[in-house]
């Protein structure tokens, strides 16, 4: 039985690489080679059909430019087409170009690059079984993977007990200044709005941002860039995004539900709480100057939250900034994330501005116009609408 069958196009600087993929048993790998290959040629040799092409469009138009926040998602777009040399209206008038496509201009541009007789074949299973199978397919080569190491993804440097305790006590003095733990634990909910601005090469672009939160595990942001509305929305193991207003939702798939955990547990309560936990390891690690103030360095792996380097103010125990490791579609990156702008709330010092940036590079601000916290927020604002998308 075929299961898994997705399909995925890959662009790099000088080509794309296009993927097609399924699951089944060992036994049937030559079957399923030979029906993925015979279904690619047949794609590529005939014209899509118009109903085929108009529900695609469809698709396209009513997920465009981006439902996947947070914001540097659209910030790839944006820095993908300048990196192509596409127009400052690209964006504006992608909606028409894409409804205006017909079966001949799409088999067109299918057939102009992809080379139908030259396609490579990788299985992944017991070589021994898989490759006889294979062989009359043509030339096989049996690759054998490298054994995988012992360390995690995420890793602590090594530290020393003076280290680990230093560094507890200075998450334990910034649980204080801000309000102290057990009032951040008894934090349940929250609801945060915000105007953003987004930096691209040549201009900042702004918007709005409401962040809801609600224990345990329901995260809903919606923003809006450019006059378009996204929603994105996980509840549990699950995401969806839903765009301008629609009532059908593209469920997401495990990476983007990973990626909103990592948002869900980013704000000043969670970040704290996660470090002063017993289970997670820290380790003071020395001084950086953070925004003209000098902040103490405090290394942290958490259960449940990705590695983090916690900045916190020398003189009011703050926690002024942080680094956290998040990854994308291309893999891992750090992001720097700096707090700023605290007002008392409701029994805390709540930050009202951050500023995110990766490698030196700013990419969001965000100005909290509102803050509320303990809100009662309804279910009705973390449940798919009418329709919801398989994400495969």
């Amino acid at each position: 039985m075929v299961r898994d069958v997705n399909g995925s196009l890959e662009l790099t600087r000088d080509f794309g690489l296009w993927i097609v993929q399924a699951a089944v048993p060992a036994d049937s790998a030559a079957v399923l080679a030979r029906r993925l290959t015979a279904e690619l040629k047949r794609f590529l040799f005939a014209e899509p059909g118009l109903p085929d092409l108009a529900a695609q469009q469809h698709r396209i138009r009513r997920g465009f430019p981006l439902g996947f926040e947070p914001a540097n998602a659209l910030l790839g777009e944006w820095l993908l087409a300048d990196f192509a040399g596409f127009p400052l209206d690209y964006f504006d008038t992608y909606d028409a170009r894409i409804a205006a496509l017909t079966p001949q201009e799409v088999h067109f541009a299918t057939r102009r690059e992809a080379d139908a007789e030259h396609l490579y074949i990788v299985a992944v299973g017991p070589a021994s079984r898989v490759a006889p199978l294979l062989k009359p397919l043509g030339p096989a080569e049996v690759v054998t993977l490298d054994q995988p190491g012992q360390a995690a993804a995420d890793t602590l440097a090594p530290r020393t007990p003076e280290q680990e305790a230093a560094g507890r006590k200075r998450i334990a003095e910034s649980l204080a200044a801000h309000g102290g733990r057990s009032r951040l634990s008894a934090i349940k909910s929250s609801l945060m709005d915000a105007v953003i601005r987004v930096t691209t090469p040549d201009r900042e672009v702004e918007g709005t941002m409401r962040q809801l939160r609600k224990e345990p595990g329901k995260l809903a942001l919606v923003t809006t860039v450019l006059g378009v509305e996204s929603r994105q929305v996980l509840n549990g193991n699950r995401a969806w995004t839903v765009v301008a207003g629609s009532d059908t939702a593209q469920e997401g798939d495990s990476l983007q539900v990973a990626a909103l955990r990592v948002t869900l547990s980013s704000d000043l309560a969670h970040v704290l709480l996660a470090a002063s936990d017993t289970s997670a390891r820290v380790a003071a690690r020395g001084r950086e100057r953070i925004s003209g103030h000098d902040a103490e360095k405090v290394e942290v792996l958490a259960r449940n939250a990705p590695w983090r380097m916690l900045y916190f103010d020398v003189a009011s125990h703050r926690l002024i900034a942080f680094d956290q490791r998040e990854r994308g579609p291309r893999g891992s990156y750090v992001e720097r994330r700096v707090l700023s702008d605290y007002r008392p709330l409701s029994g805390t010092q709540w930050p009202y501005r951050e500023e995110r940036s990766i490698a030196s590079q700013p990419i969001m601000k965000l100005d909290m116009t509102d803050v509320q916290i303990d809100r009662e927020l309804s279910e009705g604002n973390f449940q798919p609408p009418a329709t919801l998308i398989p994400w495969r």
